[in-house]
C-alpha cells in the first residue's frame, strides 16, 4: 500500500495538558469570545493554536481579544473630569476620592485654567495621585493611574466657583477591560495556512496556578482581582 505521509493536510501537532486552576471552586466561565487572528502562542507547536492559560483582553475597536502584553490591547481607564470657564481665580479647589480628600488653594497670576494646573500640579498631595491639564479655557483633572476602583469628584463647595459641575453629574470612577484566560481555543488558520479568528471558551474569575498563566500582565491580574480571582 501506498504511504501516507506526504497526503496534504497531514501536519504535526503537540498539545500538553495544563492544569490552569488550583481549585474550581471560584470558577466563573465567561460568554464564548472570539480570538483575534494575529495572536500565537510561541510555547505552542504549532503557535496558532493557543494553550489553556493564555490570558487575553478585549479590543474594544474590533470585538476581539488580543494577548493581554499586547499593545493594541486595552487598559485601565483613568477617571477624568473637566471644568467650563470659571469665575472666581482664588477658589479652593477641594477633590474628595478613593485617596481621601485633597484641597488646593488656586491663586497663581490671573487665574486662568493653565495657571490653575500650575497650581495643582506643585501641590505634592495633589500630584500623588492626579495631574491637572488645561486647553480651550477648560481645566482638566485626570487619576494618575487607571481602573474600575479609581473614582472621585470636586466637593461642592468648590465646584461651581471652579466651572465643574455640581451633584451627580460631577462624579467620575475608571474602568477596567474586559480580561478572560483561555480554557479552550479554536485554531487560528484554516486548513490552507491563512489566518483567521477563533472562538475561544473563557474564565473571567478563578482560583489560578499563576506559573500555568500566559501572557499575564500586571493590569491583567488587576482585573481578575478585583473580580475575586485568587493566583498561587
Amino acid at each position: 500500500m501506498p504511504g501516507y505521509g506526504s497526503l496534504p493536510g497531514i501536519f504535526s501537532s503537540t498539545i500538553t495538558p495544563r492544569k490552569i486552576l488550583l481549585d474550581e471552586s471560584l470558577s466563573v466561565h465567561g460568554d464564548q469570545i472570539v480570538l483575534d487572528s494575529g495572536n500565537t502562542d510561541s510555547g505552542a507547536t504549532p503557535t496558532h493554536r493557543m494553550r489553556p492559560g493564555n490570558v487575553v483582553i478585549k479590543r474594544a475597536s474590533t470585538g476581539r481579544y488580543v494577548e493581554a502584553n499586547d499593545t493594541n490591547a486595552d487598559g485601565l481607564t483613568a477617571p477624568a473630569i473637566t471644568s467650563s470657564s470659571h469665575a472666581d481665580t482664588t477658589d479652593v479647589i477641594a477633590l474628595v476620592g478613593n485617596h481621601g480628600s485633597i484641597s488646593v488653594t488656586v491663586s497663581t497670576g490671573t487665574g486662568t485654567e493653565a495657571n490653575c494646573a500650575t497650581d495643582l500640579n506643585a501641590d505634592a498631595d495633589f500630584a500623588a495621585f492626579y495631574t491637572a491639564s488645561s486647553a480651550a479655557g477648560e481645566l482638566t483633572i485626570t487619576a494618575n493611574r487607571g481602573g474600575a476602583d479609581e473614582w472621585f469628584y470636586i466637593a461642592a463647595a468648590t465646584a461651581a466657583g471652579m466651572g465643574f459641575a455640581e451633584g451627580v453629574d460631577n462624579y467620575v470612577s475608571g474602568a477596567d477591560p474586559d480580561v478572560r484566560v483561555v480554557c479552550e481555543a479554536g485554531d487560528l488558520q484554516d486548513p490552507d495556512g491563512t489566518a483567521q479568528h477563533a472562538p475561544a471558551t473563557n474564565l473571567i474569575r478563578g482560583y489560578f496556578d499563576e506559573s500555568q498563566l500566559i501572557n499575564l500582565t500586571g493590569a491583567a491580574k488587576e482585573v481578575l482581582s478585583r473580580r475575586g480571582s485568587i493566583f498561587g
